[in-house]
C-alpha cells in the first residue's frame, strides 16, 4: 500500500476507464475482497474484485454498478494507478523543464 493512507487527498493517473483520469480524489479506505463499503445512497456494498484497491471519492467518477457503467461518487484505484497531492510538493524542476521545451 505504499505511501498512501485514508484522508489523503491523490490525482488518478491511470484508469482502466479514462474519464476518470487527472481527476481528483480522496482516499476513504483500502478494500479487499469481500470487504463491505458503503455507497453513495447509503446502501451496503460488497467488494467483489480478486486485486485490493483503494475506494477513492471524488465528483462524477465511473465504475462499474451492476454490470454497467455508473456515474457517482465512488470508483476503485490500485496504488499505482494514483499520485498523491501533497501541498509542500515542489514542482521547480517540472516547471523548468515545461520552459526549456516551449523556448526548444
Amino acid at each position: 500500500m505504499s505511501e498512501l493512507r485514508a484522508g489523503m487527498m491523490c490525482l488518478i493517473i491511470s484508469h482502466k476507464r479514462p474519464i476518470n483520469i487527472g481527476k481528483s480524489v480522496t482516499l476513504v479506505h483500502f478494500v479487499k475482497t469481500g470487504d463491505d463499503f458503503i455507497e453513495e445512497h447509503g446502501t451496503i456494498g460488497v467488494y467483489r474484485d480478486s486485486d485490493s484497491k483503494w475506494l477513492v471519492s471524488g465528483i462524477d467518477l465511473a465504475r462499474m454498478r451492476f454490470f454497467d457503467e455508473y456515474i457517482g461518487d465512488l470508483a476503485f484505484c490500485s496504488d499505482k494507478e494514483l499520485m498523491p497531492l501533497k501541498g509542500d510538493t515542489d514542482f521547480t524542476q517540472e516547471e523548468q523543464l515545461i520552459d526549456e521545451e516551449i523556448v526548444a
